[in-house]
C-alpha cells in the first residue's frame, strides 16, 4: 500500500514540478532578456547567433529556478490532494501523515543532487561560454571597423592607425597607437612595424596586440624626464568595453569551476587579500548551500501544508514565493555581513540554511508530536 501511494504522489509531483520549472525558467529568462537583449541584438549576426547566445544563460539560471519549482510543486501537489479529498481518503485508511512525507523527502534528495551538479559544473561552464561568446562578438564587431589608413576610435581611450590589416589572420603592418594614461599618468604613443591582433575571452572585451619592432614614447613629460624605449616584441591588452570592476569580478567568479575557485582561495588566503578571499569563499559556499536548502524545504512545507485548513492554488503559489524570497533575503543579509567583516564568509553563506533548518526542525517536530503515539492523524 505505501508503495502505491508513494508512486501516485511522485507522479502528481513530477507533473507539477515540470510545469513549475518551465514557468519560472521562462520568467527568469524574460528578466534576463530585458537586460541582455539590447546588447545581444547589437552584437549578434542573425537570429540564430542571438538565440544560441541567449540560451547559454539557461543552465546558470536553473540553479535558482529548480529549487523554486520544487517549492511550488510540493505545495501544489498537497493542495490538489486536499481539494480532491485524496489526502482525506489516504489518512482515513490509517496511513500516518509522516508516511506521506517520505516521497517528498526522496524527491528533494534527487533534486538537491541535480542542483549541486548545475551550480558546480553546468552553470559555470555555460556562463563561461556565454561570457566568451559575448566578448568574441564584441571584438569581432569592433575589429570590423578597422580600416588601413583610417583613424580607428571604437576602443575607449585608444586611437589606432594601421598601414595594412588582414581580418582573417589578424596580421597588421605598420601601427601607431595612442592611448590615455591611467590614474593621472601621462598617455603614451606606441609605434610598431608589424604585429598580430588576437582576441581574448570575456564580456569586457579585450584585444591582444602582439607587436614587433617598435618604440614607446610618452605623450607629456618635462624635457629632463623625457624617456622613450624600443622593444623587439611586446604584448599590449586594450579593452573594447568599459565596465564596473566589481561587476566584472562577479562575472569572472560565476564562470570559474569550483576547483579553480578553491585554488584561487588558497592563494588569496596566503596573500592575506581580505576582499577577494571573502568573495571567493562566498561563491564556493553558495554553490553548496543552494542544493542543501532544497533538503530543508520539505521540513517547512509539509507540516504547514498538511495542518493548514485553507485551500487554494493561489496559496500554493504565494507560499512558495514567500519562502523563496525569505531565503533569498537571508542569503543577501549573510553575504553583506561577511563583506563587512561582521561574520565569517562560511557563516554568511549558510545563514539562510541555518534559519530554515532550525525553523523546519521545530515545525516538523511539533507536527510529528501532534500525530499521537502511533503517528496517526485524528480521523477527519
Amino acid at each position: 500500500m505505501p508503495y502505491k501511494i508513494f508512486r501516485y504522489i511522485l507522479v502528481r509531483f513530477s507533473g507539477a514540478f515540470v510545469a513549475a520549472l518551465l514557468l519560472f525558467s521562462a520568467l527568469f529568462l524574460m528578466d534576463q532578456a530585458s537586460r541582455q537583449v539590447e546588447k545581444l541584438a547589437s552584437l549578434a549576426q542573425g537570429l540564430g547567433d542571438f538565440i544560441i547566445s541567449f540560451l547559454l544563460l539557461g543552465p546558470h539560471l536553473l540553479a535558482y529556478t529548480v529549487p523554486l519549482a520544487f517549492l511550488l510543486a510540493m505545495i501544489w501537489t498537497l493542495e490538489q490532494m486536499k481539494q480532491e479529498r485524496e489526502l482525506t481518503a489516504i489518512l482515513a485508511t490509517g496511513t500516518s501523515p509522516i508516511t506521506l512525507f517520505f516521497p517528498f523527502l526522496g524527491a528533494s534528495v534527487a533534486i538537491a543532487a541535480a542542483v549541486f551538479l548545475i551550480a558546480n559544473f553546468a552553470g559555470p561552464a555555460s556562463f563561461r561560454k556565454y561570457d566568451e561568446r559575448i566578448g568574441q562578438m564584441a571584438q569581432r564587431n569592433v575589429l570590423a571597423e578597422l580600416r588601413p589608413g583610417t583613424f580607428f576610435t571604437q576602443i575607449p581611450g585608444v586611437v589606432l592607425l594601421v598601414g595594412a590589416f588582414e581580418p582573417e589572420s589578424g596580421r597588421i603592418d605598420g601601427l601607431i597607437m595612442v592611448r590615455e594614461g591611467e590614474q593621472g599618468k601621462p598617455g603614451e604613443m606606441v609605434t610598431a612595424q608589424k604585429g598580430i591582433v588576437a582576441t581574448s575571452a570575456g564580456e569586457t572585451g579585450e584585444i591582444r596586440l602582439n607587436l614587433e619592432d617598435g618604440a614607446i614614447h610618452p605623450l607629456a613629460a618635462a624635457e629632463p624626464e623625457y624617456s622613450s624605449g624600443t622593444f623587439r616584441t611586446m604584448t599590449s591588452l586594450i579593452r573594447t568595453q568599459t565596465g564596473s570592476d566589481e561587476n566584472d569580478s562577479k562575472k569572472v567568479l560565476l564562470g570559474k569551476s569550483s576547483r579553480h575557485l578553491r585554488s584561487l582561495l588558497e592563494n588569496q588566503e596566503k596573500a592575506e587579500d581580505f576582499q577577494n578571499t571573502v568573495e571567493l569563499s562566498l561563491e564556493l559556499n553558495r554553490r553548496l548551500s543552494i542544493p542543501a536548502a532544497v533538503l530543508l524545504y520539505p521540513l517547512i512545507i509539509f507540516p504547514v501544508a498538511i495542518s493548514i485548513r485553507h485551500q487554494g492554488k493561489a496559496l500554493a503559489f504565494s507560499g512558495s514565493l514567500l519562502l523563496f524570497i525569505a531565503a533569498f533575503l537571508l542569503n543577501n543579509l549573510g553575504s553583506t555581513m561577511a563583506r563587512e567583516n561582521l561574520v565569517s564568509p562560511v557563516f554568511g553563506a549558510w545563514l539562510a540554511n541555518l534559519v530554515l533548518g532550525v525553523g523546519g526542525a521545530i515545525l516538523f517536530t511539533i507536527f510529528a508530536l501532534k500525530q499521537g503515539p502511533r503517528g496517526k492523524a485524528a480521523r477527519p
